[in-house]
């Protein structure tokens, strides 16, 4: 990897470099920051100088390393990154703007999703809120919008929202006159973070109510959310042989990989414990996969924590 006097010169030139390269450069880092090969810190410094970036591919590398920081982090450090993320995403979006241009590529629409996506979930950003609820109404209301943003803005109203909004997705989802709208508010089920809220949507992926082939993918779903994924996890285990009948065998895969993204050191143990009695005959080697995975994240948690505590102010 890149020493510290070789990664300061790629970032100060880094807008010389080609869109691929940049990508490159990012994904490198957070390769090697997951294989322990250097200090998360090195990772943040590269990114945090990337407040300039233009390009799709090298903003979804950036950002999926910051939203797995953001998994190690609590309490006042989090809210320390929040900030850190506000400013580095802000000024991007702003170049983008909540509105399409003539001139946008697809994948400029998919970043303008996602960079609002970011700054209202993981960055928890107020404005950003208020702005997804507007968005969210509009399109409700039949007047349509770009479907990357309006996809957005869903998902950032479930994450901020409470049983009042909860109530309005499941009877949106069940009224959806598309394919498409019905999945957005089925899926924005799972970004609810009230443990109560949590069980309803477990409750209701059991209950007949959601197909027996989108099930397995809301339970996914809900394992991945931040703030309530135990609980969802928690349900699948107590409840694994009650579920497989209704699923079809090419889908209980989605259960082992939602499951991954738990790296506190109590959940790794309970979910490789389950996993290591429950095999996936038809999807073994997705499971050892995401066994794996999830064994090399929760060794980044254990190695990083600190250190992000201690950087943002923990």
């Amino acid at each position: 990897f890149y020493d510290d006097e070789l990664r300061s010169r790629l970032v100060a030139r880094a807008q010389e470099l080609s869109p691929a390269e940049r990508q490159g450069l990012v994904d490198d880092a957070w390769a090697a920051t997951v294989a322990g090969r250097t200090t998360v810190s090195t990772f943040l410094d590269l990114v945090f100088g990337f407040a300039d970036e233009t390009a799709p591919a090298v903003w979804h590398t950036i950002l999926t390393g910051l939203a797995w920081c953001d998994r190690f982090l609590e309490g006042g450090a989090r809210e320390g990154f929040r900030d850190a993320v506000r400013e580095l995403v802000r000024p991007a979006l702003a170049r983008l703007g909540w509105e399409p241009r003539a001139e946008d590529t697809d994948l400029d629409r998919e970043l303008r999703g996602d960079l609002i996506r970011t700054l209202g979930i993981l960055g928890d950003d107020p404005e950003t809120q208020a702005m997804a609820r507007e968005v969210e109404g509009i399109s409700r209301s039949g007047n349509g919008g770009e479907p990357s943003v309006v996809a957005a803005a869903v998902e950032i109203v479930a994450f901020a929202g409470g049983s009042e909004e909860y109530d309005a997705f499941v009877a949106r989802m069940r009224e959806a006159t598309t394919p498409q709208e019905q999945e957005r508010y089925r899926g924005a089920l799972a970004r609810f973070r009230d443990p109560a809220l949590m069980q309803r949507t477990l409750a209701l992926a059991a209950s007949g109510d959601i197909r027996s082939q989108d099930a397995p993918f809301l339970l996914s779903r809900a394992e991945a959310n931040r703030d309530a994924g135990e609980i969802a996890w928690r349900y699948v285990r107590d409840h694994w042989d009650e579920l497989l009948p209704h699923f079809a065998a090419s889908n209980v895969i989605h259960l082992a990989q939602g499951a991954r993204f738990l790296t506190a050191p109590d959940q790794v143990a309970d979910v490789q414990a389950f996993f290591a009695q429950h095999d996936i005959p038809q999807n073994r080697l997705s499971l050892q996969q995401a066994m794996e995975r999830q064994r090399l994240l929760a060794a980044l948690r254990v190695r990083s924590a600190d250190e992000l505590a201690a950087r943002f102010g923990g």
